[in-house]
């Protein structure tokens, strides 16, 4: 709203309006704000002087009456001794006052008990003043108390009727009232430090006539009111609006801060539209709502000064210098911020009426530690007892609870910079920048400012450590290993729970979790112990203890991964066949009762579902559920693909004439418990019918350790350990006919429900498919084998059963002289006969 010759609103100016003198008294109370620390008061004065070059230009020879009266608003005048005050009795027993709300701006109210048509003009201006009067020049006698509420200024002015108690109309302040087309009265402004008292005023603006939003409402009296007070009032608004709504500092920075600044202690007191040291906002410009950047006017320089509100409790500041601005430019955050330094030191500003805040986001759990303080002592202090407990209690009451943490110091021997004690602190918040987390704490037990607030560092890559500052300064953390005082940290568990039941023994050994990342999970007769790793250099464990079993559920105590507290989960497993473990897992509750735990609602009841499995971390290979030599071709995203194991081979390879190139598939060794598969295998054969590629070496090479059938699929679990995305991969596969299977392979050890053999691609979980048929040659022997996974538990292995044929063998089996006289004779003779056919 700035036109032209704009006013500071830093700086109070004088105005001068015909037909009321408006005085700033300073022995009234008042809002504190960055404008005005004065009271507003409306006086009439019946002066005729008229210093002001501006009125004098306006006003035509003739047309001024006696009635004609000016307005002075004057920050530095007094008017405690001023004889032309009526009382304020006077002022209530001789006029009629009305409030009204509408709009909580300006009212000319207009009675008809007077024969000059007295009117009162309300104001109601922000952070201005608590109260004023005001006295019309017609009857010097009579005044009318003025009321000031703490509300914005706005751009509307009501028209009221005193007599009819109704609001007529509404009028916009840029516009004034004329009769016969001519001005009668003219807002002007004065600098109060001007010496020559010339307004300042814009004598070519368009005067725009008093229009109602109502006209049906419109009367002669409406009229009177506009004749009587004809304003023209921008300037005023603008000077208003500049600080209260064109600059209105967020909620969330009002406040008292402390912060350490070069090295004092500061305190920092921020309102609605100023800022201690730094003077009244000019301009705001906000980025998501919680990074503003704002220009303040300090004397006769601006600052620009950014403020990120961390949380409620923690802002975070850079700023530059005082600069200077020219007369004709306007203060904007473009202009004046320009030499705004980003990556500057940012000081961290800590609110003195802080609000403590849950601390689950910022620490939750139970660690042993050991810790150093570069400034206090070398070395680092390592006690078995030092702690660091942050852990929620739940349903408590008492929030404050939940919203505290502690860290146990233990002295180390022989090192003068550590102590015992116990220092407690309340949560004020967390932030991330990047991988950092930052979180802020408040020492409940300390009085002094600068040991009271401190800051805490961890990163998502490197939770081993813990970083801490030793003033009240975020920034001094930069990374947690270089950071002030550093804590090395040891997840342990709060609490200790007794085992009542056990595990089949078969269950004991080293697992690995394939529904959680491919976790590691030991297993002994009471305990299940599950590390899983987000990521590397990052683990989290959770312990189970079994505490009671009835059939296939176990319900045990799952110590939590944070170790402040524990809770019950039910495991719903199927009996170990060949490597694997399948098993379900219900929901999680704070209760021991087995029949709630382990209720079968517990468990998700879905349409579809299938086990979860634990697989042997060092698994024994077993046979192949199918097993042969088969041709196949492949469809999908991830294909088998020719590659030499184990890098250039000693010797090349002869060059052979292959007639016919097939991709094979193989689990010919004699235990069949290993597949081989060569994408590029040459068939051709020798004169004598014995295959020529015997020196190539397969591609793939990977041993079956199990497989069962579940949801009318057959699942096949093979272990390779060249795979570099996964030792483990999960197939399913199905006969399609007599010498014809198809098989399709997942991206890693778990198979989705989606998969089926005919699953190719990345949408149903699958790398690729292959369809196989049967080739088996005369000199392959590879014998063809199909089990379905119907019955895991059964014991299929294939075993070479070397007959001798001797005399002892035939006896043994019942067989009589003649009878094995008679067997070898005829053998005798077959052989014979072959010989000259």
């Amino acid at each position: 709203m700035a036109k032209g010759n704009e006013i500071s609103p830093s700086k109070m100016p004088l105005m001068r309006i015909r037909s009321v003198e408006i005085v700033f008294e300073d022995d009234m109370s008042c809002a504190d704000t960055a404008i005005l620390d004065r009271s507003l008061e409306l006086l009439v004065s019946d002066s005729s002087d008229d210093s002001t070059k501006c009125v004098d230009d306006l006003d035509q020879p003739g047309e001024r009456d006696e009635n004609d009266y000016s307005v002075t608003l004057n920050a530095e005048g007094d008017l405690s001794d001023d004889t032309s005050i009526s009382s304020r009795d006077n002022i209530i027993s001789d006029n009629q006052k009305l409030e009204t709300s509408i709009h909580q701006d300006i009212a000319i109210q207009k009675t008809n008990q007077q024969a000059n048509d007295d009117n009162t003009l309300s104001l109601n201006i922000s952070e201005l003043g608590d109260s004023g009067r005001f006295t019309d020049p017609s009857s010097n006698d009579t005044a009318a108390a003025v009321t000031y509420n703490d509300a914005l200024l706005s751009h509307l002015f009501d028209a009221i009727n005193i007599d009819e108690s109704t609001v007529h109309s509404t009028f916009e302040l840029s516009e004034v009232c004329t009769e016969n087309g001519k001005t009668k009265l003219l807002l002007e402004y004065i600098e109060s430090d001007s010496s020559d008292s010339t307004a300042v005023c814009e004598e070519n603006a368009e005067v725009k006539i008093l229009t109602s939003i109502q006209s049906d409402i419109v009367t002669d009296e409406l009229d009177s009111a506009c004749d009587s007070y004809d304003l023209q009032y921008d300037s005023f608004v603008d000077m208003v609006d500049s600080v209260s709504s064109e600059c209105t500092i967020p909620i969330v920075l009002r406040n008292t801060w402390f912060s350490y600044e070069n090295g004092q202690q500061t305190i920092t007191d921020i309102n609605a539209s100023e800022m201690t040291g730094r003077g009244v906002c000019v301009n705001i410009k906000a980025d998501y709502h919680v990074n503003y950047t704002m220009v303040f006017k300090y004397t006769n320089c601006y600052y620009c000064v950014k403020l990120i509100a961390r949380t409620v409790n923690v802002l975070e500041k850079i700023e530059t210098p005082c600069v200077d601005v020219a007369p004709d430019e306007e203060p904007t955050v473009e202009r004046v911020c320009r030499s705004l330094i980003p990556d500057q030191q940012f000081i961290t500003l800590f609110s003195e009426n802080s609000v403590p805040v849950n601390c689950r986001s910022s620490l939750e759990g139970v660690w042993q530690f050991a810790y150093q303080n570069r400034f206090r002592f070398t070395g680092e202090c390592n006690n078995p007892d030092a702690q660091i407990k942050s852990c929620q209690t739940a349903g408590t009451q008492f929030l404050i609870t939940n919203q505290k943490f502690n860290i146990t110091y233990r002295k180390c021997p022989g090192m003068s910079g550590t102590f015992d004690g116990v220092v407690e602190y309340s949560c004020l918040g967390h932030w991330f920048v990047d991988k950092n987390h930052f979180f802020a704490v408040a020492n409940t037990k300390e009085s002094r400012k600068d040991e009271r607030y401190r800051c805490f560092l961890k990163n998502r890559d490197d939770d081993l450590y813990i970083g801490a500052s030793i003033t009240p300064q975020c920034s001094t953390l930069k990374t947690v290993e270089k950071s002030p005082e550093r804590y090395r940290i040891t997840p342990v568990k709060s609490e200790v729970v007794e085992p009542g039941c056990r595990l089949p023994q078969n269950f004991s050994g080293d697992w690995i979790n394939t529904a959680n990342i491919d976790a590691d999970v030991f297993i002994n007769e009471t305990h299940i112990i599950e590390t899983y790793y987000p990521d590397e250099g990052r683990f989290r464990r959770t312990i189970y203890v079994c505490r009671e079993q009835r059939d296939t559920r176990v319900m045990m105590a799952r110590l939590t991964v944070d170790g402040c507290q524990k809770d019950y989960v039910c495991f719903d497993f199927v009996p170990q066949h060949h490597n694997v473990i399948r098993f379900r897992k219900g929901l999680a509750m704070i209760q021991s009762n087995f029949h709630t735990v382990c209720s079968w609602v517990q468990f998700p009841n879905k349409q579809q579902w299938r086990y979860d499995i634990f697989l042997k971390k060092d698994p024994s290979p077993i046979r192949c559920p199918v097993a042969g030599k088969f041709n196949f071709t492949q469809r999908g995203d991830v294909r088998f693909e020719t590659r030499i194991l184990g890098g250039v081979t000693l010797s090349p390879r002869p060059n052979l004439y292959c007639k016919i190139n097939i991709s094979d598939f193989s689990v010919c060794d004699t235990d069949q418990k290993t597949i081989q598969i060569k994408e590029n295998y040459c068939l051709s054969v020798d004169h004598l019918g014995r295959p020529v590629d015997i020196y190539s070496d397969p591609d793939y090479k990977m041993k079956c350790i199990g497989y069962w059938k579940e949801n009318l699929k057959s699942y096949l679990i093979t272990y390779d350990e060249l795979d570099p995305f996964s030792k483990y991969r999960c197939w399913v596969y199905q006969r399609a006919d007599l010498n014809r299977v198809l098989m399709s392979q997942a991206l890693g050890p778990y198979c989705d429900l989606k998969q089926d053999v005919t699953s190719w691609n990345y949408t149903e979980g699958a790398a690729v498919a292959i369809e196989m048929e049967e080739y088996e040659r005369e000199r392959d022997q590879c014998p063809m084998h199909f089990d379905d996974g119907s019955d895991p538990w059964a014991t299929k292995e294939n075993y070479v059963k070397i007959f001798t044929f001797s005399y002892s063998f035939w006896k043994n089996n019942g067989a009589s002289m003649l009878q094995v006289t008679s067997f070898l004779l005829l053998i005798v003779t077959l052989t014979f006969c072959n010989r000259f056919l």
